[in-house]
């Protein structure tokens, strides 16, 4: 019986050992293409790209929600933070530097308490000018080739419990060290807040949305850099409402133009709103479409502001300003505001992945008093359309600080360029006839109108430094008077600036 049992066993296990045999060797395998490789792994990759979006949409669901908190819109802070990509990132973990205290280096200094409740931060922003021109001419308020320093800004803001923050900017320009922003904001939610104290007004999304740091070319447009009310002292109440498709703000200010002192009894109403209709469909392509528009309107009794409207403007309000940016239009020193104003500001802003455009349609009206003559209210129209391009794939949906995706190493340029954004921009700026008909005006020696071209870059060579190339020209409706001894219908300006902000 054992004997019986062993060769079956046997038999059974040659059977199965040549069954085997016969079902691994019909014909040899015949490798794979490398195109059939290629789509396995393509395949592969799809599949183990599904799970993990599966797995982060679970985890997502399953975490909890963080509470709201009550912030600031970009336009809040003067220099706010962005990186190529999204428009905003979680912060950097910071450094401990004590006990019950943190440190963040990163951009600037951070100080923050433990319980994330107070926080202080120093930010500085240095700028270099270069700017040679076409024509100069000869006097004291002639045109010179020259370097400049055209703003240095200290910030010191932060955080004084959850509800409060407050933000200073100290400033030299052309003109003296002074105090450009003093504000506090009370934070009661996203969808409304209040701001007191010194601060940009809300006209045109150029002004209040686009800090200087942070413009397309080295300086304003021409319209918005000669005739935004600038910053002026008052209070304002600001928000984002319909899961922030709408931005608005509305205030109450001073009304003289870039000054800490009013000189009559009446304030200036300013209204702001910008929206994102499409900021939550299903396509990138019309996402970050900003479209809004702002109005403000008044009664001043001023010393003169701006007393000559120019096309490198930096809203300075000092003399020295004569001599780096070309005047088409000064006014007599007689002259003073005095009298009803308004303006208004339509605005298409558009963000694509690498591409920016930035457009506006401005108008207005200011009327002007001189002695022994009928006050005049002369009205102002002006456009500005800006197009730019990353030709090193940087993706930005606001216009806020760039954070190049290969700063540039001087060892290796090709492979490290930082970032590059050439640009193209032309605005537009007019006068009614009666500046020279009122006498506000000598019509021998300006014009009424400009028309300004910038073509240039910018090369970010990391997210602190920045350089600008500019060539501007300006063309004019009549020959505008250089210095004391020449006429020009049109200017040039070779223009580079050199820009650190941390």
């Amino acid at each position: 019986m054992r004997y019986r049992t062993r060769v079956a066993s046997t038999l059974f296990l040659l059977i199965a050992v040549v069954g085997s045999a016969s079902a691994q060797s019909p014909t040899p395998p015949v490798a794979p293409t490398l195109e059939n490789r290629i789509r396995a792994l393509e395949k592969q990759n799809h599949e183990l790209q599904r799970k993990l979006d599966l797995v982060q949409r679970e985890m997502a669901a399953a975490a909890p929600k963080a509470p709201e908190l009550a912030v600031a819109p970009p336009a809040a802070v003067d220099r706010p933070i962005s990186v190529s990509g999204p428009e905003s990132t979680p912060p950097t973990r910071p450094e401990k530097a004590g006990e019950g205290t943190r440190v963040d280096l990163e951009q600037g200094v951070q100080i923050i308490s433990k319980d994330d409740r107070f926080r202080v931060e120093f930010h500085n922003l240095s700028q270099f000018d270069g700017r040679f021109f076409s024509a100069t001419g000869s006097g004291p308020d002639a045109l010179h080739n020259n370097f400049d320093i055209p703003r240095q800004r200290l910030y010191f803001n932060g955080q004084v419990d959850d509800a409060f923050d407050f933000y200073t900017v100290l400033n030299r320009g052309y003109g003296s060290f002074d105090v450009l922003d003093a504000y506090v904001n009370f934070k009661f939610d996203k969808r409304f807040n209040v701001r007191v104290g010194r601060t940009k007004t809300p006209y045109s999304y150029e002004y209040y949305k686009v800090a200087e740091g942070d413009l397309v070319a080295p300086e304003r447009s021409v319209f918005v850099g000669n005739l935004s009310p600038n910053r002026q002292i008052g209070a304002m109440a600001y928000g984002r409402l319909l899961d922030e498709r709408v931005e608005y703000a509305a205030g109450l200010f001073n009304g003289p133009h870039r000054s800490f002192q009013d000189f009559n009894n009446y304030k200036n109403p300013f209204f702001f709103v910008n929206t994102k209709p499409f900021l939550n469909s299903d396509t990138d392509l019309f996402r970050h479409l900003n479209v809004g528009g702002s109005v403000n309107f008044g009664r001043e009794d001023d010393p003169l502001e701006p007393t000559a409207l120019r096309t490198a403007n930096d809203e300075t309000t000092t003399g020295a300003i004569n001599n780096v940016s070309p005047a088409f239009l000064r006014f007599t020193p007689d002259a003073r505001e005095f009298g009803r104003t308004a303006f208004w500001s339509g605005d298409v802003t558009w963000f694509y992945r690498s591409a920016t455009m930035l457009s506006n349609y401005t108008g207005g009206f200011i009327t002007y008093a001189q002695p022994n003559r009928p006050t005049t209210e002369v009205p102002y129209q002006g456009y500005s359309v800006a197009f730019t391009y990353f030709l090193t794939g940087e993706e930005i949906t606001a216009r806020k600080e760039v954070k190049p995706l290969r700063p540039f190493r001087l060892h290796d340029p090709r492979h490290n360029p930082g970032a590059i954004e050439p640009y193209v921009r032309f605005s537009y700026l007019r006068a009614g006839a009666n500046v020279f008909s009122s006498g506000l005006a000598d019509p021998r020696t300006n014009s009424r109108d400009a028309a300004v071209l910038d073509l240039g870059a910018n090369w970010y060579l990391n997210q602190y430094l920045r350089i600008f190339l500019d060539w501007q020209h300006a063309e004019f409706g009549s020959p505008v008077q250089i210095g004391s001894d020449k006429l020009v219908r049109s200017s040039n300006l070779f223009w580079f600036r050199t820009q650190l902000y941390y």
